[in-house]
């Protein structure tokens, strides 16, 4: 992100084994939340206690990601077109532009 020149804070805010972790506190301030599995969509939205915040956005590091995404969450999010993490960043770029 830094190379695309996107001001960010990096928050694990659930881990590997699909526990939400104490970054978890800081999801109202976030402007994204980007998903790079299909395996993390589902730890984290089984783990979510109430809805994600008015205005959110999401970010799928492509289509199963964002396929999977949209069982537990009724908005499109931003889709990679290129399914690595670069894609991804490129993907929250045009939108922030």
């Amino acid at each position: 992100f830094k190379e695309k020149k996107i001001d960010f804070v990096e928050l694990g805010i659930y881990d590997v084994e699909g526990r939400l972790t104490e970054d978890i506190k800081c999801l109202e301030e976030l402007d994204y939340l980007v998903f790079a599995s299909a395996s993390g969509v589902t730890a984290f939205f089984e783990s979510l206690q109430g809805e994600l915040p008015e205005g959110i956005k999401i970010a799928c590091i492509g289509n199963i990601t964002h396929e999977r995404l949209l069982n537990y969450y009724d908005k499109n999010g931003i889709i990679a077109a290129v399914n690595n993490v670069e894609g991804l960043i490129d993907a929250v770029k045009v939108t922030i532009e």
